[in-house]
This record gives structure tokens, C-alpha cells and sequence, in this order.
């Protein structure tokens, strides 16, 4: 099984440390259909190699009970990382749903070479990596997966709510919160590596362009919606809102649109972060995303994107080949559609192809390991 390599921008002087790599033509588009695209023996490939003991971890993912993540390191635990330790006691006092309390994992095998700070999906819960967390952990990296502002919140009733969600004008609550989580990492003086999927993709990214990182791994990054209209009106709000002072933008309170997690998703997930969110929910976090890319621009960070085909509505594949072509080193990857990777392509309960998730995590760990992405 393989992963094609969709676009790729490297300098020459890659080329010539790292020999040549098979990459479709700069005036192509990978995500426009064309005699390549349909033709998948002239398409390139990179081999990311499944071991036998990592395909039996991601088979095992299935019957795992109380992950390190999801239970939770002790107070005791956390006494040699204070920042993170307060951090997690301040969350402590707040009514949660399952599975979405932020989570730290101790590296404690081998010496520890880095810190992976991983932010999970908008809407989602840290739960999406609990799996990948302690896979990391056995590799020589603490893993500290914080909850994204607002998520997994519930009433006194313990009903989910998302009351506390960023909205209109509260942009700031994504760059404090990237600057905290960041900064409680870095006091474990060690490399950072960020890891985001989705919307903690968009906030992966933030970090990057701001702060000093080694790697940025960025899972189908929400940098503004798939749908070409719903892009378009989120650009038209934000030149509006340039004019108005940010007033504009709170018209999209009042339109009738509520983006709700299936029920059948809810019954086979259990909760999720989010019962339902509104156009002005996303818009906050597109105009985040949207000033994202402009800081990361031509910055030398090893920033590397891994799409999927198979659900092109949910994120712009437009944002991500402009973000792509932005600087270097950085790489665009995307799933063969016919493996039918999903846009959340992590936790096994969304995405419960197991060859393909073995995929997955082995180009995780590879782009981990280098700056570069990996070759055939």
C-alpha cells in the first residue's frame, strides 16, 4: 500500500543532498482531475514501511481499555513538569465530557528526544490521540495533548454545550491559547514537535509561523471550508469586517446555519466536543487559519501537510496547495481516494481502515524524524 505524494516544493540544494524525488509538474494541480490523476500507475509514490510490531499496535488500538492519555498522568506524575501540572489542575475543576480533558504521557523507557505537542480536531476531543500518544511515547517523546478553547464543555446538567466556543471578534482566544499550550511545552526544554489534525491543524500551524519548532505535522488542516461558496463567503466577511471594525461579521450570528454531529456518529463515538456550532463559529476560525498562512509565508519551518481525497468538501484544498507553495521545506501528501482515508484520520473509530491507519502513523513517525519528507 502506498501514499501518493501529491505536490511537493523542494530547493536544490534538497535535491542535491537527498537525490531526486518523483514530483508531479509545478504547473499541475493535484487535487484537479487530469490524465495522471486518473491514471494511478503514472502517479508518484512514497512508501511510508508498516513493520510488523507497528501494524500490531494499530490492531491492538481496538481493544485498548484505559489508555495513558484518557486515564491521566497522576498529580504526582506531573510534579517534574509544573507548567503542564498546573495547567491540568486548573482544567481539573471544570464539568467535562469524557475523553476531553487535556492529557500528558511521560516518556520513560528510553531518553526522552523531544516533546509532540498535539492538538486535536475543532469539535473533536483530545480521545483522538489517545492511541497515537503512547505510540509516541514508546519512541523516546513525551506527548502533551491539550483541550482546544471551549471543547468538551458541558451544563450543570452535564449536557454538552458550546457556549464557550470562540466566535465574532475572539480570534485572540486561538493566539493566547497556541501561546500558552506552546509555552508550557517548551518548559520541558526539549525539541518541539506539533502535531494538529483539522482545526488543531490550524493552530499547529500558528504555533509554527510564531514560535521556534523542529516539525509541524498538519492532518487535513482547517484553513477555510472545502466548498468553494463557503470560502468565498468567508472572504467576503473578512474584507467586510476590515471596513466595519469586525462589526460585519456578526450578521452570521443571525443566518440559519447549525453544523450538528450526526446522531449515528454520537452513538458509535459516544460524545464528541460539540453538540452543534454556528457559521459565526467557523468564521472565527477561518479568519484564524487565514492569518495562519500569511505568518507562515516563506518562514524556513518543515511544515508538512497530509490530506485526504476522499472528503474534499471539508477543507479548502485550495488554502492548503497555497500554504504548500508557500516556502520550504514543506510537502503536501494525499491519500490514494481509494483507500477512503477520512478527513479525521487518527483514532481507529473514525477511521477503521487498519492497513491504511498503519500508513498513517508510519509517515507520522517519519516526518517526526526528519525535516525533509521521506523518499522512495
Amino acid at each position: 500500500m502506498m501514499i501518493a505524494l501529491a505536490r511537493k516544493t523542494l530547493s536544490k540544494d534538497l535535491l542535491k543532498r537527498h537525490g531526486p524525488f518523483k514530483v508531479r509538474a509545478e504547473n499541475s494541480d493535484p487535487f484537479e482531475p487530469d490524465n495522471a490523476r486518473n491514471d494511478r500507475s503514472a502517479e508518484p509514490f512514497i512508501r511510508a514501511e508498516v513493520t510488523a510490531d507497528l501494524l500490531d499496535e494499530v490492531l491492538a488500538e481496538r481493544s485498548s481499555k484505559a489508555t495513558p492519555l484518557l486515564k491521566g498522568a497522576t498529580d504526582s506524575e506531573l510534579a517534574k513538569y509544573p507548567a503542564i501540572q498546573r495547567a491540568l489542575r486548573i482544567e481539573a475543576r471544570l464539568r467535562l465530557q469524557p475523553g476531553n480533558r487535556s492529557g500528558f504521557v511521560e516518556c520513560r523507557d528510553v531518553e526522552p528526544k523531544g516533546v509532540i505537542l498535539a492538538l486535536h480536531g475543532w469539535s473533536a476531543g483530545t480521545w483522538q490521540f489517545e492511541h497515537l500518544a503512547g505510540q509516541f511515547a514508546k519512541r523516546g517523546y513525551h506527548v502533551y495533548a491539550p483541550r482546544l478553547p471551549g471543547h468538551g464543555c458541558t451544563n450543570h446538567d452535564g449536557v454538552p454545550t458550546t457556549q464557550e466556543f470562540p466566535t465574532n471578534n475572539q480570534v485572540h482566544l486561538y493566539t493566547e491559547f497556541a501561546d500558552r499550550v506552546y509555552n508550557e511545552a517548551a518548559s520541558l526544554n526539549l525539541p518541539i514537535h506539533v502535531i494538529g489534525l483539522s482545526g488543531g491543524g490550524t493552530i499547529a500551524l500558528d504555533i509554527a509561523g510564531r514560535h521556534s519548532v523542529s516539525t509541524a505535522v498538519l492532518y487535513d488542516p482547517f484553513l477555510s471550508p472545502g466548498k468553494p461558496h463557503a470560502d468565498n463567503l468567508m472572504t467576503i466577511f473578512r474584507w467586510l469586517d476590515r471596513f466595519t471594525m469586525g462589526q460585519s461579521s456578526l450578521l452570521l450570528k443571525l443566518l440559519p446555519v447549525v453544523f450538528a454531529t450526526p446522531k449515528k456518529n454520537v452513538e458509535r463515538w459516544g460524545r464528541n466536543g460539540h453538540v452543534e456550532f454556528n457559521a459565526a463559529h467557523l468564521y472565527t476560525l477561518t479568519h484564524y487559519g487565514r492569518e495562519a498562512i500569511e505568518r507562515a509565508k516563506n518562514l524556513r519551518i518543515s511544515i508538512q501537510l497530509v490530506t485526504s481525497d476522499f472528503e474534499p468538501v471539508t477543507v479548502s484544498r485550495k488554502r492548503l496547495v497555497e500554504l504548500a507553495n508557500s516556502g520550504e521545506p514543506r510537502a503536501l501528501f494525499a491519500f490514494d481516494p481509494a483507500l477512503k482515508v477520512p478527513h479525521a484520520m487518527i483514532h481507529w473509530r473514525e477511521f477503521d481502515n487498519d492497513q491504511a491507519r498503519a500508513q498513517a502513523r508510519a509517515l507520522t513517525f517519519n516526518l517526526i524524524k526528519t525535516e525533509i519528507p521521506i523518499g522512495n
